[in-house]
């Protein structure tokens, strides 16, 4: 693939996780940071700093999944219940 196209689509992906990434933020209530940080991350080399992207994008979705994931009910503790019962 010619540099200039894998650029401009690496360029794209990268404006379309920040975007993502503050409206799933602004939507679930989490940290304004964790949006903030796929925006900037600092580096000098342009693979760091994509790295350094994904792993903010990364934080943010586990954040999301945690928020998200069902809780499971308490069982009932079989004592309690056999005592209930005599």
């Amino acid at each position: 693939m010619d540099v200039g196209i894998r650029a401009a689509r690496a360029q794209r992906a990268r404006e379309r996780i920040v975007s993502a990434a503050q409206v799933l933020a602004d939507r679930f209530g989490l940290d304004p940071a964790l949006a903030e940080a796929t925006r900037r991350p600092q580096g000098r080399d342009v693979a760091v700093i994509a790295m350094k992207q994904q792993e903010a994008a990364a934080e943010l979705l586990d954040a999301l999944v945690a928020m998200t994931m069902p809780t499971t009910p308490a069982l009932p503790d079989e004592d309690t219940e056999d005592a209930s019962t005599d």
